[in-house]
Parts: C-alpha cells; sequence; structure tokens
C-alpha cells in the first residue's frame, strides 16, 4: 500500500509540474533566548479569549452617567420591583438569554436600574439569571451582578435566597494591602511568569486581600486519590486540561472592584482606561478550597489551604492579578491584561 500511494504521488506531481524533495532537511533547534529560566508553574495561557467587539454595542446607564448612549434612571422606570446593578461595578454584559454562552446585546454600568420581566432556574454554576426591559427590548443579566430587594418575591423563581443584603461598608484603602500569607516571596513577576510564587508550607491559610465576589472555583480532579497530587515539568495538554485545573490544581479567582483597590492599582487602572473595571486575583495549587462559586468573600476571610497541587514542583502558592471589564472571567481570562502584584501588595 506505501509503494502504491508513493508512485500515486509521484504521478499527480508529474502531471502539474511538481517535484519531490530529495532529501528532508535537518530539524534546526530552537533559538536561544535571554529569558529568565522558569523553575517552577508558568501557568497562564489558558482559555482562548472573545472576539466580539463590546465597543459597538449600546451602553445604558444612569444619568449621572455622561458616557452611557441612553440614560435610564430609577425615577423614569417607575417601578416597584428594585433591581439595580450594583453600585461597584463598572461596565456589565447584558446578554440574549439567560446562561454565558448567550451573545453580548448591550452594555450597562453599576448603579442602572431595570424594569424586571422574570427570572430564570439557576444555571449548572448555580446562578439565576434575570430577564430586564431595556430599551432595545429584553436582555439577561446574572444574579451576582445586581441587586433584589423583597418587592421581586412577586416573580416565578425568586425566593428569600435570592435578596441582596446590604455590603458591609469598606473604606477606600490608602495603602497597598499585605500578602495573602507572611510568608516571602519565592519567584516575582516578569514576562514569563507574570505573577507571585509565595514559598507556602503545605495547609498554609491563604486568606483574601479584600472583598470580593468569587468568579471561579477550579477542582483538580487528577490530583484527589493520589499518593502525588501534582505533575511536573508540564507542559502542553497538561495546561488545557480541566482535570488538571489547567496546571492550577485547586484555585480560586476573585473578582474585587475598583473602588476598593489601593492607589497604586487605581492609578494603573486609570492609565489603561478601566477606571469601570475590575481586578481579579486567581490563587492556585490548593490542597483545599473554604469558599464556593458566587460567594461574596470579605477581607481577610479565608480562602483555603496552600498545597502543592497540579502543575508544581514544590509546596508554594501561586496567584496572578489581572485587571479588565468582564464580569465574569470563563473562557476571558487572556482578556484581562497582567499586572504586577507590586501595585497591589506591599512586599
Amino acid at each position: 500500500m506505501g509503494n502504491f500511494i508513493q508512485t500515486l504521488v509521484k504521478l499527480i506531481q508529474s502531471l502539474f509540474g511538481g517535484s519531490t524533495p530529495t532529501t528532508t532537511p535537518p530539524a534546526q533547534s530552537p533559538p536561544q533566548t535571554d529569558e529568565p529560566h522558569v523553575d517552577s508553574c508558568v501557568l497562564f495561557n489558558i482559555e482562548i479569549p472573545s472576539t466580539q467587539d463590546l465597543d459597538s454595542l449600546p451602553l445604558y446607564g444612569p444619568s449621572t452617567d455622561a458616557e452611557a448612549d441612553i440614560d435610564i434612571s430609577a425615577q423614569s422606570l417607575n417601578i416597584s420591583c428594585n433591581i439595580q446593578i450594583r453600585p461597584h461595578l463598572g461596565i456589565v454584559s447584558v446578554r440574549g438569554g439567560p446562561r454565558l454562552d448567550f451573545g453580548v446585546i448591550a452594555r450597562t454600568v453599576g448603579g442602572t436600574f431595570f424594569k424586571l420581566q422574570g427570572a430564570s432556574e439557576k444555571d449548572p454554576d448555580g446562578h439565576r439569571w434575570y430577564t430586564i426591559t431595556t430599551p432595545a427590548g429584553a436582555g439577561w443579566v446574572r444574579g451576582d451582578v445586581v441587586i433584589i430587594t423583597e418587592d421581586c418575591l412577586v416573580h416565578s423563581f425568586i425566593t428569600e435566597d435570592d435578596l441582596t443584603p446590604p455590603d458591609p461598608i469598606i473604606e477606600t484603602p490608602t495603602e497597598r494591602f499585605p500578602l495573602p500569607a507572611d510568608v516571602r516571596i519565592n519567584q516575582g513577576y516578569h514576562s514569563r511568569h507574570p505573577a507571585y510564587d509565595l514559598n507556602t508550607a503545605m495547609n498554609t491559610p491563604i486568606t483574601a486581600v479584600s472583598q470580593g465576589l468569587v468568579v471561579r472555583v477550579g477542582e483538580c480532579t487528577n490530583c484527589e486519590g493520589r499518593s502525588r497530587p501534582n505533575i511536573f515539568p508540564c507542559f502542553g495538554n497538561i495546561l488545557k486540561d480541566p482535570a488538571w485545573g489547567y496546571g492550577y490544581g485547586n484555585f480560586v479567582t476573585i473578582r474585587h472592584d475598583y473602588a476598593l483597590m489601593p492607589p497604586t492599582l487605581r492609578e494603573h487602572m486609570d492609565d489603561n482606561f478601566l477606571t469601570d473595571g475590575f481586578v481579579y486575583i486567581l490563587y492556585a495549587h490548593f490542597a483545599e478550597v473554604h469558599v464556593r462559586l458566587g460567594e461574596v468573600v470579605n477581607q481577610g476571610q479565608r480562602l483555603g489551604l496552600s498545597g502543592n497541587h497540579g502543575c508544581s514542583s514544590a509546596p508554594h502558592l501561586h496567584f496572578e492579578v489581572r485587571m479588565g471589564r468582564d464580569e465574569t472571567i470563563d473562557g476571558q481570562w487572556l482578556n484581562q491584561k497582567a499586572v504586577n502584584p507590586d501595585l497591589l501588595f506591599e512586599v
């Protein structure tokens, strides 16, 4: 069969003027670079960024928002069921249906009120979605970005568990935050490692640096029931495998509002036109995770215990800081701009 295929290829090449190479060029060695050698996890090439042009969509906001395309105020809506985009949020997506896989049809900003049409059952991630009236028609927003009051209990599916408790009062910080654990930095931020690695022993308590929302919890199913919960070195498919937590093992991502960040980071966000954006912190390689998706965590609250899980050569905490405008970061991690943690933490 092999001789027949080779003969057929030569015949086709002779008919169309092609030629058959007589030698195979030697394989070239990869170019040498001056990049620092990374002997720990380099875990940031995960997920596919969205290509949707969000800037072309209409932007709805309260009358105080000068940049909004269409002004919306609570008084103009005359609504009894008070559904409001959380005031501390920046740009929030309005989708065409009650799931993240529905396209974005419009944008709105924190503080905007909408008339509520109804609610969905909870999605697989435990979030309820709300259908709202916009100037362009019906749209959907996820429950973690809105404030719901008891007047909304008249709608199907909405229960008292969905009502929004008042946010604790937190003053805008004037200084950078302490590290999430009182340990030394094992590896700092650079082009091939846009994160910190902290030299934590096994089961070191890791705490949230500020109030925020848990927008992602990754579980390393390959780490369970193994004599070694880690794998190293790792490359290629390991960093794309959800069973290894994309290399992060067990991990947690917290979304923080601009107003609750220290001035050094707020100034950096201003310079990148992200005054209306968020900060995301990803904590990786947990032995145990003590928070759940959709939970609001407070400053100093324990997120879990550090470990040696996923793509890891020794016990440590790997954490990345990014900034962007997406209220959720499922499939959007690389859309968020990497931030040097020096702007956020006192080291």
